[in-house]
């Protein structure tokens, strides 16, 4: 992990899986292929070296603490397909100073405006009693147990 300076996610590529890069500190450079959909959980945690990173126009999804810690990471770049961005994807950024998102100001509010209603939601108790129950409240969050892993 510690001689790795540059990935470049080829477009037969669907997800970026959890934990896929970490702590990959002298990464400086990532281009991710429209065809990704999904930035796994903590994929890019720690990576030092990052500066800025253009995210694929197909991606709907970062996961929780995808670039947490990249502390020099300054630019993100986000297509406008987005839908979930988990929570902290972006925690202990301390340099990241400009998001740049590729659809319109009005696309971006209402994307806004459903995470916070979505946010609401899941910060809610929820009591879960029972196998079916837990599957039924995943699959209302999107998450699906029995599809397949990472690509």
């Amino acid at each position: 992990r510690n001689y790795i300076k540059c990935i470049i996610i080829e477009k037969s590529v669907t997800s970026i899986g959890n934990y896929a890069f970490m702590s990959c500190n002298l990464l400086t450079e990532i281009s991710i292929a429209d065809s990704v959909t999904v930035i796994g959980i903590n994929a890019f945690y720690n990576c030092l070296g990052l500066t800025d990173v253009v995210i694929g126009k197909g991606v709907t999804t970062i996961a929780s603490d995808a670039f947490y810690s990249c502390l020099n990471l300054k630019t993100v770049t986000i297509g406008k397909a987005m839908e979930v961005i988990g929570s902290y994807a972006f925690g202990s950024c301390l340099s990241l100073s400009d998001v740049y998102y590729l659809g319109t100001e009005e696309e971006w509010n209402k994307k806004l405006s459903i995470l916070k209603e979505e946010e609401k939601k899941t910060s809610e108790d929820v009591r879960l009693e029972t196998a079916a129950d837990i599957d039924a409240f995943l699959k209302s969050l999107g998450i699906d147990l029995n599809e397949k892993g990472d690509k």
